[in-house]
């Protein structure tokens, strides 16, 4: 995958996970996957466009 896509797949991995109720924020303990997305998208400065810390 190109570096340049990370983040867009991050963000359709991010709102799958927030639609099933998966995200760190959303469930706990949420697995690690879901964590380790949670965390990159912070750093991204993208977590908004998921829509899962409300």
């Amino acid at each position: 995958m190109p570096r340049e896509a990370v983040g867009d797949v991050l963000v359709r991995l991010g709102r799958t996970a927030t639609g099933l109720g998966k995200m760190p924020c959303q469930c706990h303990p949420a697995a690690e996957a879901y964590a380790e997305v949670h965390e990159a998208l912070d750093q991204l400065g993208r977590l908004s466009e998921v829509g899962c810390c409300r």
